[in-house]
C-alpha cells in the first residue's frame, strides 16, 4: 500500500493500527552553523534580502555564509521586491515529489532556481523527484529563486519521514521473515534476496541501529544491548525498504 499525502505537520497514528507507514513534517531552518564560513570571499555589493530573523544582509552571500541564515526573501518593507520561496511536497515510496510555489511581485517572474539538499544542488526542475536514500530520515530541503527583476530569495525546510504506525506491510507479505518476534539476545532474518543492510528505529522515528547486511539472507542481529521494547525494522533489499514491527525483551 502506497501513500501520496501533502504533509505540513505530523500526523499521529494509533500503535494498533496494523500497517506501518511512513509520514513526515516540515519545518522551516532559519539558522544553521553548519555552513557558516567566514572566510567564504563574498562581493561587496549592495543588494539586500530580508533575513528570517529579521535582519537585513547586505547581500545573499552575506546572508548564507557570514551570518549562517537559510532562510530569506525579498518581500520585507526595507527590500520590498515582493519574491519568497514557497514549497509544496509529496512522499511516495522513497520518492520526495517537490513542487515549487514561490511567490514573485507584480509583473515580475522567475529566471533561475536552484534544488538542494543538505546545500548541495541537485535540480532545476521546477518540480523536481528528490529520491530519498533508504534508511535516512531526515533532510535539509532548500530553494532557491531569482527574478527578473532582481529579487533573490532562499529558504530551507527540514522534511522528516518517520514511522508512527507498527505492523507488518501488508502490501509485501512474502517479504522478508524477521523472528522470534518477540525476540532477545538475537534476531534472526530470513530473505529470498539479498539484503543491504538493516536499520532499527524507535516508534518515535530516531534511528537505533544500523548494521550492514553485506548481501546476507539469512543474518542473525544481535540485539542484546536494546532496551526492552516495540521497534520498527526496515530492510532494504537493493531495490526497496520493507518494515516490519518487532518486539525486543
Amino acid at each position: 500500500m502506497k501513500k501520496s499525502e501533502k504533509h505540513r505537520v505530523l500526523t499521529l497514528f494509533s500503535l494498533s493500527m496494523a500497517f506501518s507507514g511512513l509520514l513526515s513534517a516540515q519545518q522551516v531552518i532559519c539558522v544553521d552553523s553548519t555552513h557558516y564560513d567566514f572566510n567564504q570571499a563574498c562581493l561587496a555589493i549592495f543588494d539586500p534580502v530580508c533575513g528570517c530573523d529579521h535582519s537585513i544582509p547586505s547581500n545573499a552571500c552575506y546572508a548564507f555564509a557570514y551570518d549562517a541564515l537559510s532562510c530569506w526573501t525579498g518581500a520585507c518593507p526595507e527590500v520590498n521586491k515582493g519574491c519568497e520561496v514557497k514549497i509544496e511536497y509529496a512522499i511516495e515510496g522513497e520518492a520526495l515529489h517537490l513542487t515549487n510555489q514561490s511567490i514573485v511581485g507584480a509583473g515580475d517572474s522567475i529566471t533561475f532556481l536552484s534544488w538542494q539538499n543538505n546545500y548541495e544542488p541537485f535540480s532545476q526542475q521546477e518540480n523536481p523527484v528528490f529520491n530519498m536514500p533508504p534508511g535516512e530520515t531526515a533532510f535539509k530541503i532548500s530553494l532557491q529563486i531569482r527574478t527578473r527583476n532582481g529579487c533573490d530569495a532562499f529558504c530551507t525546510y527540514l522534511i522528516q519521514r518517520s514511522i508512527n504506525a507498527i505492523g507488518d506491510d501488508p502490501a509485501n507479505p512474502e517479504g522478508p521473515r524477521a523472528f522470534p518476534n518477540p525476540a532477545s539476545g538475537k534476531l534472526f532474518l530470513e530473505s529470498e534476496k539479498p539484503l543491504v543492510h538493516l536499520h532499527l528505529y524507535s516508534l518515535s522515528g530516531r534511528e537505533q541501529l544500523r548494521i550492514a547486511l553485506n548481501g546476507a539472507q539469512q543474518p542473525e542481529v544481535n540485539v542484546s544491548a536494546m532496551p526492552p521494547g516495540l521497534y520498527i525494522l526496515a530492510l532494504y533489499d537493493g531495490e526497496r525498504v520493507y518494515y516490519r514491527k518487532v518486539a525486543l525483551q
